[in-house]
């Protein structure tokens, strides 16, 4: 009972990815003296078939990843967390939506090594030369002039996993400018370039477009039409992401974050910044609670989408950054739900 009040408060049911409160669940229901043993049975059945399918999809994700080669292809700068980034794809854990998860994690993957290139090892004219050739899109190698191989490797490997990646490099390329000059845009302009780099809204027209049997252009007029949400939702990533990473950032001359654009801003302190913050982010929570709660002219389906895609940004930087430092909250989802047969 102790642990199950412990994760309630932590991590309500609401918030939670619906796979990791049904694990949870059963744990504590087979201590209940009045427990259904049937029903049990049954439950944990289910649940190990739903890891089997898992454990099936991440066979089909290991082998591409390998088929990249990154390891040879690529410096060692980028972060290797393709378990990570699928275990975020299982907020959609009904096993019809196995496309799904696959091609939301090929993408997860392409943003994390796509990031972590600006943000961790490519120069400015690196990072303004590979912007300009995914723009042009062009596999021409005549196109990748001026590029290091390793960025060829990269550009290819985009180019080959996805068609429509422009609007992202923008923003990475605006980010990497200001974080080439130390320069502090205002809060508000840091979130809109910022917030659109971390590419929630791209996200959740990923998974509508792997969806099946929902009508595809009513989904996407419904999400462009809910721009107060979507732009909730990009806050609601960006900055925990910044707040967690503020000292890791710091400690290697990357000054552009959230903190620091809010502490010039409001001539704060950077305990305040952050206690602001935090506040901001719980702000956010009741205002996308009400948005959610809204009539809508779409099957709910579609807005089941979003609140997974919340659930799964909960779940993953409950406490820290889950996809820069795994090894620790992450860690005991990762082996509940692949290992824990």
């Amino acid at each position: 009972m102790s642990r199950l009040i412990r994760n309630s408060l932590g991590l309500p049911q609401h918030k939670n990815m619906e796979i990791l409160v049904a694990k949870e669940f059963i744990r504590f229901y087979e201590n209940e003296e009045d427990c259904n043993k049937m029903l049990l049975k049954f439950s944990k059945l289910n649940f190990k078939f739903l890891q089997l399918l898992y454990l099936q999809e991440f066979k089909i994700l290991s082998k591409w990843y390998k088929e990249q080669d990154f390891e040879s292809k690529l410096p060692p700068y980028y972060r290797d967390i393709l378990v990570e980034l699928n275990l975020a794809t299982l907020a959609y854990m009904e096993p019809k939506h196995s496309r799904v998860r696959i091609f939301l994690t090929k993408f997860y993957t392409i943003q994390v090594i796509l990031d972590d290139t600006c943000d961790r090892y490519a120069s400015l004219r690196e990072v303004e030369i590979l912007a300009d050739t995914i723009e042009r899109w062009d596999l021409d190698d005549h196109a990748m002039d001026g590029l290091p191989d390793y960025l060829k490797s990269l550009v290819k490997f985009i180019f080959g996993t996805f068609q429509e990646f422009e609007r992202e490099l923008g923003s990475n390329l605006q980010l990497a400018k200001w974080a080439s000059a130390d320069h502090l845009p205002s809060f508000e302009e840091y979130l809109d370039v910022a917030g659109l780099e971390i590419a929630v809204d791209f996200s959740l027209a990923c998974v509508l477009m792997a969806m099946e049997n929902i009508c595809k252009e009513e989904a996407y007029e419904w999400l462009k039409s809910r721009d107060k949400l979507v732009r909730a939702m990009s806050t609601k990533a960006r900055v925990p992401n910044d707040m967690f990473g503020y000292e890791d950032d710091m400690s290697r001359g990357y000054l552009t974050g959230s903190v620091n654009c809010y502490k010039k801003q409001y001539g704060v302190t950077e305990e305040e910044a952050f206690k602001k913050l935090g506040q901001l982010i719980a702000e956010g929570d009741k205002m996308m609670n009400g948005e959610i709660l809204k009539p809508i002219n779409v099957p709910r389906q579609v807005l089941k989408v979003v609140i997974d895609t919340l659930r799964a940004l909960n779940v993953g930087y409950d406490k820290e950054d889950g996809f820069t430092r795994p090894d620790r909250h992450l860690k005991n989802h990762i082996m509940s739900i692949y290992v824990d047969l």
